[in-house]
């Protein structure tokens, strides 16, 4: 099964401070000015053979870590940037029509990195029911206790996306239900979209400028999403993390999505409320552990960043400013000499 990855980043200066990665992404092919400023987001070519998939990530972090060396900047693997000021949009008439439908609960989207793999597509119904069994796998690369400087959860990406971003909206940021066929999620979709546009109509935006900028799939931002531009399933719920566990779990998660085995899911009540547990106290709860490992992920191998940033309740601009820099100093040492 061949399979793409994409992995997202903050970009700091020397400060600490959240800087553009505009310049980074005019340098290099392969990455990639995400809709807010200080992200960067880089991607690997579709291969089934993850040692190809290890090593395309490998050398494009290195060029990616070398060339914001030399522009005095670090890439910082955090799911959220712990707390920090305005963070700007990059202009976009898509953006603007999400704004307005969202309205200011988007802001938590603005402060979120994380790491998105697709699968290509074989039996989808499978693969979108395997990877909604998966969603608490999230916890093995959680990277941010921290959003705005308050302590939120192991994975304070997940939370605020889910419970916060897409509050007013479940259907459009939260996990979706396992399926009996894939005419079924594809018609959730359609019903999703149409909301979309309710909505929307409701704020003044015809039907007309909606299907300009969106199409009923990417008018989702699920944690598993059925692509049809690309054509992939999609998963979407892990952080941004350091480099070692997103290495492992990423050939970890296709070889489960590879095996035919017919695992036991647990009951859709019961997925969310483990997922509740991997997004609030990650890899420290011992039933997010076991059931990992029931899917025979290697649990006692991962060292996720957010065991690594307990600093109290509370963080400021300064002590926010230090951490990523601290992080990215690790990044860039484990990145280069890999």
């Amino acid at each position: 099964m061949k399979i793409g990855v994409e992995l997202e980043y903050w970009v700091i200066n020397q400060k600490g401070k959240l800087v553009s990665s505009e310049k980074l992404s005019e340098k290099l092919d392969f990455a990639e000015q995400e809709f807010i400023e200080p992200l960067v987001e880089i991607k690997t070519q579709p291969n089934k053979n993850f040692k190809e998939i290890e090593k395309e990530i490998i050398s494009k972090l290195k060029e990616l870590v070398r060339t914001a060396e030399r522009q005095d900047q670090r890439i910082v693997p955090l799911g959220t940037p712990l707390n920090s000021q305005n963070i700007e949009k990059i202009p976009s008439e898509r953006g603007e029509v999400q704004e307005k439908i969202i309205g200011k609960d988007l802001e938590a989207a603005k402060r979120v990195a994380g790491t998105h793999i697709h699968f290509e597509k074989k039996d989808i119904k499978q693969q979108l029911n395997t990877l909604t069994a998966l969603d608490p796998a999230l916890a093995l690369t959680n990277s941010s206790l921290y959003y705005h400087g308050q302590k939120v959860a192991s994975s304070s990406r997940s939370h605020v996306y889910r419970n916060k971003c897409y509050q007013n909206f479940p259907e459009h940021g939260q996990l979706w239900d396992y399926v009996e066929s894939v005419e079924e999620w594809n018609n959730k979709i359609t019903e999703t979209f149409e909301e979309f546009i309710s909505s929307a109509q409701k704020q003044g935006i015809t039907k007309e400028k909606i299907n300009q900028n969106f199409k009923p799939e990417n008018a989702l931002w699920t944690p598993v999403r059925l692509r049809k531009d690309f054509p992939t399933v999609e998963w979407r719920a892990p952080d941004a993390g350091n480099l070692p566990d997103t290495l492992r779990m990423i050939e970890e998660i296709k070889e489960v999505m590879e095996n035919k085995q017919d695992y036991s899911k647990p009951s859709f009540i019961e997925l969310k409320n483990l997922s509740e547990k991997a997004i609030l106290e990650g890899l420290q709860n011992e039933e997010v552990r076991d059931y990992l490992r029931s899917y025979g992920f290697s649990v006692d191998k991962y060292s996720p960043i957010t065991g690594e940033l307990e600093a109290g309740e509370e963080l400021t601009l300064e002590e926010a400013r230090k951490i990523r820099l601290k992080v990215a100093e690790q990044f860039h040492q484990t990145v280069l000499p890999y």
